[in-house]
C-alpha cells in the first residue's frame, strides 16, 4: 500500500465523520475536515506522480474516494437544509447516470478507461467550492454573493459534464469513441 493510497483510505474514513459533524452543527469543524480532505486529494496526487506510485488501486479508490465525499456532503447538506434538493439530486443524478454508464459498457464488453476530463474536474472544483463555502457561511463569515456564483458553477458545470459523459458513452458503445470515459 503505497502513501498515496493511504491517505485517499483516510479520506474516505473521513466521511463518516464529517457527516456526523453537519448532522450535529459543528459546521466550522465539518468546514475543517472538508477543506483537510481537499488538501489530502492534493497531496496524495502529488505523491503519487512525483514518486511515481500511481497505481491501479488508486486510480480505483481515488475518484470513489471524490465522489462518496461530494455526494454524502450534498446529500447531508439537503437534509439540514443548507441546499436545495434539486441541486442534490443534479448531482447524485450526474453521478449515478455516469456510474451507470460505465456499467452498462462493462457488462456490454466494451473496451474503455476511466480518466479524468477538464470538465469533470471544473464540475468537482465547482461542487467543492459550493460546500466549502455554504458551509462557511453557516460558521458566520459572510460571503453571499460567492456562494451565488459557485451555485451556478455547480449547476451549469454539472449538466454539461454529465451530457458530454453520455456523449462519449454513447460514442464508446458504438464504437466511434476513443475507449476512455472520463470521471
Amino acid at each position: 500500500m503505497t502513501i498515496a493510497n493511504l491517505l485517499t483510505g483516510a479520506r474516505i474514513l473521513a466521511v463518516p465523520v464529517f457527516l456526523v459533524l453537519v448532522l450535529s452543527h459543528y459546521y466550522l469543524l465539518a468546514l475543517v475536515l472538508f477543506f483537510l480532505a481537499g488538501v489530502s486529494d492534493i497531496i496524495d496526487g502529488a505523491i503519487a506522480r512525483f514518486y511515481n506510485q500511481k497505481s491501479r488501486l488508486g486510480s480505483f479508490l481515488d475518484p470513489i474516494a471524490d465522489k462518496l465525499l461530494i455526494s454524502s456532503s450534498f446529500i447531508v447538506l439537503a437534509i439540514v437544509g443548507l441546499v436545495p434538493i434539486w441541486m442534490m439530486a443534479l448531482v447524485l443524478a450526474r453521478d449515478l447516470v455516469i456510474l451507470a454508464g460505465v456499467l452498462f459498457l462493462f457488462f456490454a464488453s466494451k473496451e474503455f478507461n476511466l480518466e479524468p476530463s477538464m470538465w469533470g474536474k471544473v464540475a468537482t472544483a465547482a461542487q467543492c467550492s459550493l460546500i466549502f463555502l455554504v458551509l462557511a457561511a453557516v460558521g458566520g463569515w459572510e460571503i453571499t454573493f460567492l456562494t451565488a456564483i459557485a451555485s451556478t458553477a455547480t449547476v451549469l458545470t454539472t449538466i454539461i459534464s454529465g451530457l458530454l459523459y453520455v456523449s462519449l458513452g454513447v460514442k464508446v458503445f458504438q464504437g466511434t469513441g476513443r475507449g476512455v470515459i472520463p470521471f
